[in-house]
């Protein structure tokens, strides 16, 4: 069954084509945790709209962030995959408040949705520039907050 994402603005900032986004190679992939956030309206470095995924971890410190701007139209499930030759969006691994690095490539994939309580779920991953990879599973809320880009 396929579920539309609530807001215009994320389902603009959500799509992305499948195919060929490249990854470093794994040196270390982390555990996989269940986090927790919110998804909301975003404006990306260059002042489009884009969709800000912020998650913490149910069981430690950590707490990853993602912004996405891709274009077209989605629907669930879909995957956002971006790195450096396919900047569609950025995110960072953070191990606490004034601790956190700037991710290689990333990808978060939203599986499900819920159109009456507005929660998704998903998994996600980043890929650090040590070759490191992190990874998790989700719960996340939509705010209903529009930002004002441009």
């Amino acid at each position: 069954m396929k579920h539309h994402i609530p807001s215009p603005a994320i389902a603009m900032a959500l799509s992305v084509a499948l195919a060929g986004c490249g990854r470093l190679a794994t040196v270390a992939e982390t555990p996989s945790a269940d986090y927790r956030g919110t998804i909301r309206s975003s404006c990306a470095p260059h002042d489009a709209p884009s969709t800000e995924v912020r998650l913490k971890s149910i069981e430690g410190p950590e707490w990853v962030w993602f912004n996405i701007w891709p274009e077209g139209q989605i629907e669930l499930p879909l995957v956002v995959r971006f790195d450096a030759d396919h900047p569609v969006g950025q995110g960072a691994y953070c191990r606490g408040p004034d601790d956190c690095a700037p991710a290689a490539w990333g990808e978060v994939e939203l599986i499900a949705g819920d159109p009456d309580t507005e929660v998704f779920l998903g998994e996600w991953r980043l890929g650090m520039p040590d070759g490191t990879v992190h990874h998790g599973t989700f719960q996340a809320e939509w705010l209903a907050i529009q930002a004002l880009c441009g």
